[in-house]
């Protein structure tokens, strides 16, 4: 494969991700959404007001745990994976082929272990993504997307 052939697959990646981030994003909001309607709705039907809250109180911060929620399931969409590519990587240098064998046969432990590193990669890479990393990955992916597009033909003529 050529070197353009494997530029315009990143590309092409790249843009698919974006289209799917937006997917992510658009589709938690409107599936929490449909709960905090439904939870609004019950708390309305019982009437039972006697809280610290009001209705409208209420509904804003629903509508601000929507957001704030779909933005971390949008953020860990960006950052799970390239936590992923780091630990893949350091794992690749840190344990000798002998030992990987060896640990291959503690199948039990080794579950154990593997689903403590799935989750530690989970954790890590939600973190990652939204405290700023899920944003550089989307900038850097769309700066991917458009630099090829033939947007910036204007800028170089």
């Amino acid at each position: 494969m050529s070197a353009e052939g494997a530029l315009s697959i990143s590309i092409d990646q790249a843009r698919a991700r974006i289209r799917w981030s937006h997917g992510i994003f658009f589709g938690s909001l409107l599936v929490q959404g449909a709960i905090l309607a439904v939870a609004v709705y019950v708390f309305v039907r019982r009437g039972d007001f006697s809280g610290e809250l009001t209705l409208q109180q209420l509904t804003r911060m629903g509508i601000l745990e929507v957001l704030v929620s779909a933005y971390i399931f949008w953020a860990a969409f960006w950052g799970v994976p390239v936590v992923w590519e780091w630990w893949r990587r350091v794992a690749r240098g840190a344990m000798p082929e002998s030992a990987a064998r060896w640990l291959r046969r503690l199948i039990p432990l080794n579950l154990i272990v593997y689903l403590w590193f799935y989750c530690a990669i989970l954790a890590v890479g939600t973190v990652y993504g939204t405290f700023g990393g899920g944003l550089w990955q989307y900038v850097k992916a769309r700066n991917l997307a458009r630099g090829f597009s033939g947007h910036d033909q204007e800028a170089v003529q």
